[in-house]
């Protein structure tokens, strides 16, 4: 699953970076058949754009797409329609492709993944900052992880950092089940 966080490891796509047209947010928030059923788009409370797809690895076909989006991008700033991108990014925790690596060097396309660049990856940023998914707990089932996503709660830390009544409040999980899960939570972060 990839997906862009809110937190300290900040990779936002907000809505007005994309409004380059009314066809292309169409595209965006569109839910017809055409739309694959294993991808889609969701808008949080913080107007956050998450992106989910699932899959072991990012290949060349995601790298294209993601630099095709910057060639796009750059062109609406050039006509004054969005505003300006410095340098195009993907990041996602999966591994990439040796392909997508070799084609993003050529490019100029940024890459973060679970295990790349070497040492700098979001597996290692997210030791060193103790910043962990929601997706590892154990306790977390599928209802609960959906709910906290579409509150915007994708971090162990968020668990944490907000009482059990606002978080029953936000996320519409009973109190039970919040308060496993905000002690699993504590228990990964602290030990």
């Amino acid at each position: 699953m990839r997906a862009c966080w809110k937190g300290e490891l900040h990779w936002l796509i907000r809505t007005n970076l994309y409004k380059i047209s009314d066809e292309v947010v169409k595209h965006i928030q569109s839910k017809d058949s055409s739309w694959p059923k294993d991808e889609w788009i969701k808008r949080t409370q913080g107007n956050d754009w998450v992106y989910y797809t699932p899959g072991i690895y990012t290949g060349l076909r995601e790298a294209l797409y993601t630099y095709a989006r910057f060639l796009d991008l750059k062109n609406g700033e050039r006509k004054g329609l969005c505003q300006k991108f410095e340098q195009p990014w993907l990041i996602c925790n999966t591994r990439f492709s040796e392909d997508a690596v070799q084609y993003s060097k050529c490019v100029g396309l940024n890459l973060v993944g679970w295990d790349y660049p070497n040492g700098k990856g979001l597996r290692d940023l997210m030791e060193k900052k103790k910043i962990y998914p929601i997706t590892m707990m154990r306790k977390l089932d599928r209802e609960s992880k959906e709910k906290l996503a579409l509150s915007g709660l994708v971090l162990i830390s968020d668990l944490i950092k907000i009482s059990i009544k606002d978080l029953n409040k936000i996320t519409k999980i009973p109190v039970r089940k919040l308060k496993t899960l905000v002690a699993e939570a504590k228990m990964i972060t602290y030990g």
